[in-house]
Order: C-alpha cells, then structure tokens, then sequence
C-alpha cells in the first residue's frame, strides 16, 4: 500500500477515536438503528466505535437498552434501507428503530416504503420503532409532509415514535446551535435527540420483558 494512502485511512481513523462517544462491539439480539447519517454519525460501528455526533451513541450508554447495532449509512435512501434489511434482521434484532427519509425525494414513496419495512421487522419478531425526520429549511414541505405521513403510519400501526423534529425544529430550521450545515444535527443535537429516544426505547424493550 502507498505511504500516502496509508497516511489517509491513520488520519480518517484517528478522527474517528477523537470524535467516538462510547464504545460498543456489535452483537446479536438489542437495539438496531436502521436509518442515514444522522444516525450513522461519523463513526465505524462495525468496529465498536460509536460516534460522538450519533444520537444512538448516548443512548446506548444506558445498561437499560442493550445494543446490538447501528446500521445506518451515510447517504443512504429509504429505498436501500429496505433492500438491506434482510442481512441485518438476521442479527435477530429485538427493537428496529426506522430513522429514514432525509435522503429521499418524494414523502409518499418514503412512507411506502417505511411500511414495508415495518412490515419486514414484525415478520422477523422485532419490534419497529419510528422517528419523525430533522428540519430541513430548503425542503420545508416534504419534511412537513413527512412527518405527518410517519405519525400517520405509527398510529395506524400502533407502533412507538421518537419525535427528533420536536427537539431539533424551530419552525422550519434546526434551533440555534444545533447544526452546522442546516441537515446533519450536531453533538449538542445528538444529545437531546438521545433524551427524547430513551424513554420510548426504554418502554418499547420493558414491553418486551427485558
């Protein structure tokens, strides 16, 4: 390997330990987080590091929620989130947390498709659990349209929502100091939306008698 590449993957891993909130080895059974970046953050889940800007970093640091993976990827539409979801359900998930739809274009699509993968979850014995989508000021409508939609299908389902909108909104924006771009939500961000996950995430497993 070229000196110069093998100097790129030390600084991109030193990043990543200076930047990881905990660390947690991936394992069967738990917690999964299905969604995109905001969920990914800027960590190596496979490895154990779990980011700093993910808000599934401080919510497993709770004994409470037993972690089992973070499978979201940066980048990724809901449209992938469902074609990948066989391989991961065969870690035998016990809660699925569906993060999904800032990356997709149309909310009708995105709320097809967060159906069939609600769908997909039950079938494998998990329990899905659904979360309303960050502001996003230059796509105001869709994420209005979105989120609307989400409710819609957690109560249709009678299925738990973590309303990250609610903590993270200030109309149609993120609050001040919360992001820097105005899409990814920041480590103060990623805090609040850890506070809003755990209590619904605590009651989801409870439910389940772990």
């Amino acid at each position: 390997m070229d000196r110069p590449v093998i100097l790129t993957k030390v600084r991109t891993l030193a990043h990543v330990v200076r930047h990881t909130a905990c660390l947690r080895r991936p394992r069967p059974g738990g917690l999964v987080a299905v969604g995109d970046s905001i969920t990914e953050g800027r960590g190596l889940p496979r490895y154990g590091l779990l980011a700093d800007n993910s808000w599934l970093s401080y919510v497993v640091r709770n004994r409470a929620i037993p972690y089992g993976y973070n499978d979201a990827r940066s980048g990724q539409t809901t449209e992938e989130l469902v074609r990948r979801l066989p391989p991961m359900l065969d870690r035998h998930p016990a809660v699925v947390v569906v993060a999904s739809g800032t990356n997709d274009t149309s909310p009708p699509d995105t709320i097809r498709l967060i159906g069939q993968a609600v769908e997909a979850i039950g079938r494998a014995g998990a329990k899905p659990v659904l979360c309303t989508v960050a502001p996003r000021r230059e796509r105001a409508a869709d994420v209005a349209a979105l989120n609307a939609g989400l409710r819609q299908l957690a109560a249709r389902h009678h299925l738990p929502l973590i309303d990250f909108h609610a903590v993270l909104a200030d109309g149609d924006d993120f609050k001040p100091g919360l992001s820097e771009d105005g899409v990814h939500p920041n480590v103060a961000a990623s805090r609040l939306m850890a506070q809003a996950a755990e209590p619904v995430l605590i009651d989801a497993f409870a439910r389940l008698g772990h």
